[in-house]
């Protein structure tokens, strides 16, 4: 990949971000990088299993839904049960959308909990985006779109429920795969090339440098 890719992360696949990031990230099993690459397989698997697509048309499905949930919904820790309560509210759901939904939407979160923190919240915004992202990419009526949405969540939640998981905000993905592509790129004299090609000043650039030094040498 070149270095200019390399600071254009909209143009990359979920599996070039990570490369593209630090080592000791990457090798964290408790960090974010680990959840995006076990959502890959997760849905990947679901796609070859229920839409009968081939391997690579599965992975890219699977990266372009959760790229557009960390778009909209990143940045923050989600959470979804793993029991019947799960597929009482989906349905429930379901039926709001194909009626006043602004209106049943209210009553759904009365219903199943109004808590910012709680997973009905989640569940919403969830299913707003990903019956968007069917209804748009695949052309679908609002049925056909929450049929296939309830699959992906209820896989999701087969194997995530019960327990959080954390997926970064697009900017977050962005810096880091930004501040790696620097730290390669740096030969110890182009740190105002490298300024000018991020759009941020020299000493910011040798902040970045000392940081990833750092962190090497504590890997060391």
């Amino acid at each position: 990949m070149t270095e200019q890719g390399l600071f254009n992360p909209a143009a990359m696949s979920i599996n070039q971000i990570l490369d593209a990031l630090d080592p000791e990230v990457r090798r964290d099993k408790r960090a974010w990088p680990s959840a995006l690459l076990q959502l890959v397989a997760v849905l990947s698997t679901h796609n070859m299993e229920v839409e009968q697509l081939e391997t690579q048309k599965a992975i890219e499905k699977a990266q372009d839904v959760i790229i557009v949930i960390a778009h909209h919904l990143g940045g923050r820790t989600m959470y979804l049960p793993q029991d019947d309560k799960l597929i009482s509210a989906i349905h429930a759901l379901a039926i709001f959308r194909a009626q006043d939904y602004d209106k049943h939407k209210e009553m759904f979160l009365n219903k199943f909990g109004k808590n910012e923190q709680a997973w009905p919240i989640f569940l919403v915004e969830l299913v707003d985006v990903i019956a968007k992202f069917y209804e748009d990419r695949e052309d679908l009526d609002q049925n056909h779109a929450m049929e296939k949405l309830q699959a992906v969540i209820m896989k999701i939640a087969h194997y995530y429920g019960g327990r959080p998981i954390y997926i970064p905000r697009g900017d977050k993905i962005k810096m880091a795969i930004r501040n790696q592509a620097i730290f390669k790129a740096f030969n110890g004299k182009n740190h105002l090339e490298l300024s000018l090609k991020a759009k941020i000043t020299p000493s910011r650039i040798y902040d970045i440098i000392n940081r990833k030094r750092t962190a090497l040498k504590a890997l060391s």
